[in-house]
């Protein structure tokens, strides 16, 4: 008899689940109140909250994976993360990405995670034709994209560089746009030595490029390269062979560059000295936001990417690469 006891409550409580059961493909009725409401009516307030309570205990284990696409549930096909995930995009992020994937892939051995370095138009334009996985981005979206979907993980500023040996200390916001728009020619008009001025510059699709140029109110059309170049080394092999050579760059890319020692000098900007601290404060004007991008929310390993990427795990590189990471 006390067998029978002991057995009944789970029998009883297997008798009232399994209506809820039936009813899992129509979960979203037993989230509403009037839902609950309604079975109140007919049912004790215990059989109303224990039958809640099941419903809602089989969503969280098996509504959650209903939910998530196929491509997600193979990729965590016995609890371990695998596949392969592409990324591409702004160059100075890169390193720092490619640092990460290291980390992550020790921990996931199963998961392969490929980082290139193109531009973050590149990116960009990649990610909406479906070419990739995840875009790393060091620029706004623009206001009217609903595609992609951006992951903010550090900030960045842009800085004016110059070759270690030129003699100028600082550059105006108005001397800087003249020096593009080659109405200064010669850094003597600027108090620097009697030498024509080499400007180097990026493409639209660089990140740093629309940022910069809006700082400085000019157009596109405006500027006058000497040399212009996509990628951020390339520019600053320019730079190291010519002293009379101007650049504009990652901030992140100058700080690193001018630790391994390295001929560039970084100029402050509107008297602010171009530092991370001085970034980290918030007292640096020209600032940008460093993003990994999906086209539409991510899912699976590349989802887990991302939050590893954002995680308090993954901050130390973020500083080691000087730039400073992104809390909300």
């Amino acid at each position: 008899m006390k067998t029978h006891e002991k057995k009944q409550p789970a029998q009883a409580l297997a008798r009232l689940a399994q209506p809820a059961l039936r009813r899992v493909g129509a979960a979203k009725r037993f989230r509403t109140r009037g839902a609950l409401d309604a079975m109140a009516k007919k049912r004790s307030p215990a059989r109303v909250v224990l039958v809640a309570f099941i419903v809602s205990a089989m969503l969280s284990a098996s509504g959650c994976s209903e939910q998530r696409p196929d491509k997600e549930r193979t990729a965590l096909a016995g609890g371990e993360l695998s596949g392969v995930v592409r990324v591409s995009g702004s160059g100075p992020m890169a390193p720092m990405i490619a640092e990460m994937a290291k980390d992550f892939q020790k921990l996931h051995p199963r998961v392969s995670i490929e980082v290139q370095a193109s531009s973050s138009g590149r990116g960009y334009t990649d990610a909406k034709q479906g070419k990739l996985d995840i875009a790393m981005v060091s620029r706004v979206l623009p206001a009217e994209e609903r595609e992609l979907v951006p992951f903010l993980i550090a900030r960045d500023g842009i800085c004016v560089v110059i070759h270690s040996g030129n003699p100028v200390e600082s550059l105006s916001q108005k001397q800087t746009a003249d020096i593009y728009t080659k109405k200064i020619a010669n850094w003597r008009e600027v108090g620097g030595d009697d030498k024509p001025l080499y400007v180097i510059a990026a493409p639209l699709a660089a990140g740093s490029t629309e940022l910069f140029l809006h700082y400085l109110r000019i157009k596109n059309a405006d500027v006058r390269a000497d040399f212009l170049e996509l990628t951020i080394a390339d520019r600053f092999a320019a730079l190291a062979k010519n002293t009379s050579g101007i650049l504009y760059s990652s901030l992140g890319e100058a700080e690193r560059r001018t630790a391994a020692g390295e001929q560039v000098k970084i100029l402050p900007m509107e008297g602010v000295p171009a530092t991370r601290e001085n970034l980290a404060a918030g007292r640096y004007p020209l600032a940008r936001p460093l993003a990994l991008v999906t086209r539409g929310l991510p899912s699976g390993t590349a989802k887990a990417f991302i939050d590893y990427a954002r995680s308090p795990e993954a901050t130390h590189l973020i500083e080691r690469y000087e730039f400073v990471p992104y809390r909300d």
